[in-house]
This record gives C-alpha cells, sequence and structure tokens, in this order.
C-alpha cells in the first residue's frame, strides 16, 4: 500500500533537516567560504527572488563543495535595505558569521552591491623604514623592533559574477542594431 499524504511530507521534512544538518556541520567546519547572491524576478515583475549558494571546502571530505542555501521570495521594493536584510536572515539561519564569509559574488546590480558595501576585507601592513628615506618594505621578524607605523587599506568583499559581467558584454555587442 501507498503510504498516506502526511506520511510522505514527514518524510521529505526529516529528509530536509537531516540535510540541513550536515550541511550546516560541514560550514561550521570550513574555516572560509564564498557565497554567491542573485536577485530574479518573473515576467512582469510579479514576484521576486533572492538565492544564495555557499562554496567552501569540506575538510571531512576533502574536496571542495557547493550547498543552495536558500531560494527566498524577496519583497518589493529591491532596496539595499531590503536586500542586506534578507541576507542578514539567510546568514542567521545558517549560523554563517561575517568573518568566514570570504566573499561575496554577485551582478552589478546596484541595489546588491549597495547592500553588500557594509562588508569589508581590512588589509593592514606593517612598515619598516628601509637604507632610503622613500623606500618602505615589509619588515622581517627580526626587524619588528623598527617598526614605523601601519598601512591600511580596506577592499570591498563583493566581488562581480565573471558569467554576469561576460553577459552584460555580450549584450552590448550583438544587441546593436546593424
Amino acid at each position: 500500500s501507498l503510504p498516506s499524504r502526511n506520511t510522505l511530507k514527514n518524510w521529505v521534512v526529516h529528509a530536509c533537516e537531516v540535510m540541513k544538518k550536515n550541511i550546516q556541520g560541514e560550514l561550521s567546519d570550513s574555516k572560509r567560504m564564498s557565497l554567491c547572491i542573485d536577485l530574479w524576478s518573473q515576467p512582469g515583475l510579479s514576484y521576486s527572488y533572492v538565492g544564495v549558494t555557499s562554496h567552501y571546502y569540506s575538510r571531512e571530505k576533502e574536496m571542495p563543495k557547493s550547498a543552495a542555501l536558500a531560494c527566498r521570495q524577496l519583497p518589493q521594493p529591491h532596496t539595499a535595505a531590503s536586500i542586506h536584510e534578507a541576507v542578514l536572515g539567510i546568514l542567521e539561519e545558517w549560523e554563517i558569521t561575517e568573518d568566514t564569509v570570504l566573499r561575496f559574488v554577485t551582478d552589478q546590480g546596484a541595489n546588491v552591491v549597495a547592500a553588500l558595501r557594509p562588508y569589508l576585507v581590512t588589509h593592514t601592513l606593517e612598515l619598516v623604514e628601509s637604507e632610503s628615506e622613500d623606500d618602505w618594505e615589509v619588515p622581517q621578524d627580526d626587524e619588528i623592533d623598527y617598526f614605523q607605523g601601519e598601512s591600511s587599506r580596506a577592499f570591498p568583499r563583493r566581488l562581480s559574477c565573471f558569467a554576469h559581467v561576460l553577459n552584460c558584454v555580450c549584450h552590448s555587442v550583438f544587441d546593436k542594431p546593424g
């Protein structure tokens, strides 16, 4: 005999919960990951969605892995604040902390770029004075006593998706009339 609708539903829900726990375990074991975030709408802009995938290295399986974390409806309007809030909710649900996200990979939509602008990678470089006054170099361990200052640079943690950029280039070249 076939299982009832409720039995099948319970099996699917249980399988999803087990899969989510396994993925969460791998994500928490991973030191760093990249997240790909994409927005899209149905024709006529009746519904819009945000999708998030994670790309990380599984130490247990000793190989790179990917996992689809979310595909959620995104309410209108698609402001930077609403996108940022949606992404934060997904990160919180999956217990992903900001410091484990190495990069966010997205298209070049202004609202997505603005939503991820607060996420920066700060690189600090300690400087030492070299023999010439105009030249600075990275100190060696035994030269730390000669520390003269530090230089910090902040880089956006968001990177443009190469496939989206290539698609835009192709459209601009091939969609020109004549």
